[in-house]
């Protein structure tokens, strides 16, 4: 569930690496908790968090999906503002200190070696297959039924957010067309 979540709120350039901090700070445990104040999936501190968010509290950082969108929202920042000086951009997501970053990455790429294979993130090519989008499609094609079915409303939502997500324009346009 926990990878889904990555994949469904982080951008396409994130995601892997977004997995292996997961992975490394809870190994995907919800309610991991620790003595300095970090919560959740993401271990993401309270007090920082406050910071960027106020009103945020420990049972927000403990929810799975919030925990989720606040960390992708950091390394997306991060990924924004590094991405062209530092190779490990990522690593700010730690620490801003050198000395610490460096240990920090190696201890991410240790863990990411015992990811489990169901969450890792494959590179995507460019072309997605048409099964991807078919569902859409079938969808727009009967527009009767769409109007009257909540689901296929459901399903044409996350569909649209999907693709936005991951900038696939061109997939969407053909889609809704």
């Amino acid at each position: 569930m926990i990878s889904s979540l990555i994949l469904l709120h982080c951008i396409t350039a994130v995601q892997p690496i977004a997995l292996k901090i997961a992975w490394h700070e809870s190994r995907f445990v919800e309610s991991a908790t620790n003595a300095t104040g970090d919560y959740g999936v993401f271990q993401l501190n309270l007090y920082w968090q406050k910071k960027r968010t106020p009103g945020v509290t420990e049972l927000d950082l403990l929810d799975p999906e919030i925990n989720v969108k606040f960390a992708c929202n950091l390394l997306e920042n991060l990924y924004n503002e590094y991405y062209e000086t530092d190779d490990k951009w990522w690593t700010r997501y730690h620490s801003y200190r050198k000395s610490d970053r460096i240990k920090y990455a190696r201890r991410v790429n240790r863990d990411a070696k015992r990811l489990p294979e169901r969450a890792r993130v494959h590179p995507q090519s460019d072309h997605i297959p048409k099964e991807k989008y078919e569902h859409v499609y079938h969808i727009e094609r009967q527009t009767d039924r769409f109007c009257q079915s909540r689901y296929d409303l459901n399903m044409l939502y996350f569909t649209i957010r999907y693709y936005i997500r991951r900038d696939h324009w061109a997939v969407l346009y053909r889609c809704l067309r």
